[in-house]
C-alpha cells in the first residue's frame, strides 16, 4: 500500500514535468485529450489511496480514543475502589496527577503510531534505492578481478585513439536497428565532426562509447583496450576512494545539467582542485569576468543554471572537463542552442585547450564541423561518408559537376551548405579587401557558382 501511494505519485509529477517541457509537441500532434485523461486517471488513483488513507486514520483514532477512555476509567475506578475499601488514606493530588497522565495516554499513543507509519513510508524510498543500487547489474560494486584491471590501467587513455568495429546497436529488440555496421578509427589528439539527419545515429555513438545500452556486434576500442571488459568505474573515471584521479570520459550534453549551489561546488564537487587551478581553467574557457561579477567562486546559481544562459552553461561544463584532464571529450551538439560569439569561444576552447585530447564534436550545422581534422556523415545509423573536410569539399564539387558518382543524397546536401558557407565568407573578405584596394579580381568560388 504504502509502495503504491508513493509510485503513483511519482507518476504524477513525472507526467507533470514531461507536460511541462513537452507542451508545443503535445499541441503539435493532437495529444492534449490523451495526456488529459492519463493525468486525470493518475490523479483519481491517488484519491481512492487517500480516501482509503483518511478512513484508516480515523478508523485508528477512534480505537485509540476508546483505548485512552478505557484507560482513564480504570484510573478512576482504581482510585474510587481504594478510597472507600482501603485502609490507607489516597492523597488526593496523586489521584488527579494520575487522571491527568491518564488523559494524555491517547495522544501518546496517537503519536507513536504516526511516528511509526511515517517511518514505514520513509523505509519504503530506502527500499527503492537498495533495489536501485542493487538489482542494477552494471551500477554493482566492483570486484576484486576489476580493481586489478585498475591497478593495471592508472595511465589509460594515455593517446585517444578510438576504433569503432562494426558496431551494429538498437535500444530495444522490437526496434530496428540504431547504428548498424559502423567502423572508423580516431587519430590520437584528433578532432573528428559528426554530421546527420535527427535520428541518423549521430548520439548513439556516444550511448555506446559510454556503455550507456549494450551493442548487439562489434566492439569499441580506446588505445586498443575493450571497453566491454572494463568496469564502469574505470571507464567512466570513477574510482573506489572519493579523491579519485582523472576522468577518461567526458560528454558535454546538449541541455547541459548544473546543481543548484556554488559554482566552485559545480566545478570541483570532490574538492580536489585548489582555487588557482579553478580560476586558470577559467580564464582558459573564457568565463572569469563571468565568474567575477557573479560574485567569484562562492556565488550561488539556481537548479540546472537557469539564471545562466545555455551557452554559458556549455563553458562551464568545458571548465570542469579542463579541470579532470580528460582524455577523450565528447561534445553532443552543444552549439545547437548558442548564439554564434559564444559558439565561436567554445570552437576556440575545443582548439586550443583541448589539443592534446579526442574530440567527437556531434552537430547539426555544417559550419560547426569545418575546423575539425575529420568529418563523419551519419544516415540511418551507417557511416556515409568519412574524411577530411578539404577532401569532401573536393567530393562536393564534384558532385555538383556530376550526379552519377555514387555520393550519398545526404553528403551532397551537407556539403553544398558547406561550400555556400565558406564562398560566403570569400567573398565578405574579398568585398573588404577590395574596399581597402588590396585586390581587385573576381571571388574564384563565385564564378564558379555562376557556373
Amino acid at each position: 500500500y504504502l509502495y503504491s501511494n508513493l509510485f503513483i505519485k511519482l507518476k504524477i509529477l513525472d507526467q507533470l514535468d514531461e507536460t511541462l517541457h513537452g507542451l508545443v509537441t503535445i499541441r503539435a500532434f493532437a495529444n492534449t485529450n490523451r495526456f488529459t485523461r492519463d493525468m486525470y486517471h493518475k490523479l483519481d488513483i491517488n484519491n481512492k489511496i487517500q480516501y482509503s488513507t483518511s478512513a484508516v486514520q480515523q478508523w485508528l483514532n477512534l480505537r485509540l480514543q476508546l483505548l485512552g477512555a478505557l484507560i482513564s476509567s480504570g484510573v478512576a475506578l482504581l482510585a474510587v475502589s481504594l478510597h472507600f475499601w482501603s485502609y490507607q488514606t489516597i492523597d488526593s493530588g496523586l489521584v488527579g496527577l494520575a487522571l491527568v497522565y491518564s488523559l494524555s495516554v491517547t495522544g501518546l499513543l496517537n503519536g507513536a503510531v504516526q511516528s511509526f507509519t511515517q517511518t514505514e513510508m520513509d523505509m519504503v524510498s530506502v527500499e527503492r534505492i537498495m533495489q536501485y543500487i542493487n538489482n542494477i547489474e552494471e551500477e554493482k560494486s566492483i570486484d576484486g578481478e576489476d580493481q586489478q584491471n585498475m591497478a593495471s590501467l592508472d595511465h589509460w587513455p594515455n593517446k585517444g585513439i578510438i576504433c569503432f568495429n562494426n558496431i551494429s546497436m538498437r535500444y530495444r529488440l522490437d526496434m530496428r536497428l540504431a547504428l548498424e555496421k559502423v567502423s572508423f578509427t580516431s587519430n590520437a589528439s584528433e578532432k573528428i565532426g559528426i554530421i546527420g539527419r535527427t535520428g541518423s545515429g549521430k548520439s548513439s555513438l556516444f550511448q555506446v562509447l559510454f556503455r550507456l545500452v549494450n551493442v548487439e556486434e562489434g566492439n569499441v576500442t580506446i588505445d586498443g583496450i575493450d571497453i566491454s571488459s572494463l568496469s564502469l568505474k574505470k571507464l567512466r573515471g570513477q574510482t573506489l576512494e572519493c579523491n579519485c584521479t582523472l576522468s577518461k570520459l567526458f560528454i558535454i550534453p546538449q541541455d547541459p545539467f548544473l546543481f543548484s549551489g556554488s559554482i566552485r561546488d559545480n566545478l570541483d564537487p570532490r574538492s580536489q582542485y585548489s582555487d588557482n587551478e579553478i580560476w586558470h581553467s577559467l580564464r582558459e574557457c573564457h568565463l572569469e569576468s563571468l565568474v567575477l561579477s557573479l560574485g567569484g567562486l562562492s556565488a550561488n546559481i539556481s537548479e540546472r543554471g537557469r539564471d545562466l544562459s545555455c551557452g554559458q552553461r556549455q563553458l562551464l561544463c568545458l571548465v570542469r572537463a579542463l579541470l579532470t584532464k580528460t582524455s577523450v571529450l565528447c561534445v553532443d551538439e552543444a552549439t545547437a542552442s548558442i548564439d554564434s560569439n559564444t559558439e565561436q569561444l567554445i570552437q576556440q576552447t575545443l582548439t586550443n585547450v583541448f589539443s592534446s585530447a579526442t574530440v567527437l564534436f556531434v552537430a547539426h550545422k555544417i559550419e560547426s564541423v569545418l575546423n575539425c581534422h575529420r568529418i563523419i556523415v551519419m544516415d540511418g545509423g551507417r557511416v556515409a561518408e568519412i574524411g577530411s573536410p578539404d577532401a569532401l569539399m573536393i567530393l562536393a564539387k564534384k558532385q555538383f559537376t556530376s550526379t552519377t558518382n555514387g555520393v550519398s543524397k545526404l553528403l551532397r546536401v551537407y556539403l553544398r551548405k558547406a561550400v555556400v558557407y565558406i564562398e560566403h565568407i570569400g567573398r565578405e573578405s574579398i568585398d573588404d579587401s577590395a574596399k581597402s584596394g588590396q585586390i581587385k579580381e573576381e571571388n574564384p568560388s563565385s564564378k564558379y557558382f555562376q557556373q
